[in-house]
């Protein structure tokens, strides 16, 4: 009797130690959403670029504190930073310049990056970290504020926007021009603004040559532009319409289509494999009340549970990661402090969900989701008020796997 007492014991007590070790195990294996801090940017930087390289690398451009035009590479497999010792980045950003954050990368179908200086493209070559100047515009001082300070503007009438996108042949498709405008004072010629044109152009980086395609049918500023698989091409939002474009490009023929945006939405970026990110920003007073979003995974034709962000924030960056879901990091809050806890939408359950806090408080920061799904974040500001500068601290966040 006593023996089976103790061997029920003995049993009990066994099978606790097997439950608690099974749990102790699963936790060990557990793998979250996590920051970690890896090496900082060789050069402290705020709205730049990051590019994601075929070789797995991630090309940095951009702004530091003096707005000065330098480049960098990202090696995920040593999470370390390099810089790239030429000198052909080109025009140097004059401090005044208006439209020093209007430039913008793009990843070309051979590897390469083509580089819009706002006026001037440029070739990244990623087998020799070489910069090619393709087509070229001089940029001249012109008086911007008379008697006080000069601007930096292209000497040549019209120029490209910053809206493009790439084509499978090699070419780079544009959706809208620029042309500076001037008034003559007795200080000289003034900057006025710049004004913009419905132009489509078709970008040839081996010949430095434009042709052009017409107009599109409404005039839209800085239009998205997506690459559809049957020689066609999409142009979302940019103008006041419920309305988007679709360029055939067999016939280079423009037709309008009902937009695939949700009312009272903008688009804010598009993934690789053609998942949109739409926004919805709700303010009062100048203050950020709510902010909604929603995924339109183009290839599906299919649109996402409306989520709302749990903590509402301007000046927020965003990376979309493999899986299709939405990483919200950085920002301000309506107090102008930053705001450190991270968010991630899911776009099956329509919900946004605080996955924990970033290394750094940060904005005007760049996010880039790498090939093997975690997301590299890189420079911005911090803190806010007089004291707020360029910083080159970089973390990468891991995502569940």
């Amino acid at each position: 009797m006593k023996q089976n007492t103790l061997l029920k014991q003995f049993s009990f007590i066994t099978l606790i130690l097997v439950i608690f070790t099974v749990f102790l195990l699963a936790g060990c294996n557990q793998k979250n959403d996590k920051f970690t801090k890896i090496s900082d940017l060789k050069i402290p930087r705020m709205n730049h670029t990051a590019t994601l390289l075929k070789n797995g690398k991630v090309l940095i451009i951009g702004n530091n504190g003096n707005y000065a035009l330098t480049a960098e590479l990202y090696d995920p497999k040593t999470n370390k930073f390099s810089i790239i010792k030429e000198d052909k980045l080109k025009p140097k950003i004059h401090k005044n310049y208006p439209h020093h954050y209007d430039y913008k990368t793009l990843l070309l179908s051979d590897g390469k990056v083509l580089i819009n200086l706002y006026g001037q493209l440029q070739i990244f070559d990623p087998a020799n970290n070489s910069f090619k100047i393709v087509y070229g515009l001089n940029h001249k001082k012109f008086i911007y504020k008379p008697g006080h300070s000069t601007t930096t503007v292209p000497t040549k009438k019209r120029f490209p926007s910053t809206a493009m996108a790439a084509l499978p042949n090699g070419n780079v498709i544009f959706a809208g021009s620029i042309e500076p405008i001037f008034e003559d004072t007795k200080h000289g010629k003034r900057f006025i603004k710049y004004k913009s044109y419905a132009s489509v152009d078709i970008f040839n980086p081996s010949t430095g040559k434009f042709t052009n395609l017409g107009s599109m049918l409404e005039n839209r500023f800085d239009p998205e532009i997506i690459v559809l698989p049957n020689n066609k091409v999409l142009f979302l939002g940019g103008a006041n319409s419920d309305k988007d474009e679709i360029l055939d490009l067999k016939t280079n023929k423009l037709s309008l289509i009902n937009t695939i945006r949700p009312k009272g939405y903008f688009t804010h970026s598009i993934s690789s494999d053609n998942k949109i990110l739409f926004i919805n920003e709700t303010y009062e007073k100048r203050r950020i009340t709510s902010i909604k979003a929603r995924i339109y995974d183009l290839p599906l034709k299919r649109l996402s549970a409306e989520g709302i962000m749990n903590i509402p924030r301007k000046e927020y960056k965003v990376a979309i990661l493999k899986n299709g879901d939405v990483l919200f990091t950085g920002g301000v809050d309506n107090k102008r402090e930053i705001i450190k806890e991270a968010e991630v939408f899911n776009q099956e359950s329509g919900k946004f969900k605080i996955v924990g806090n970033t290394v750094w408080k940060r904005r005007w920061h760049e996010t880039t989701t790498l090939k093997n799904g975690d997301v590299l974040i890189t420079g911005g500001i911090n803190p806010t008020g007089y004291d707020a500068r360029a910083f080159n601290k970089a973390e990468v966040f891991t995502t569940l796997k």
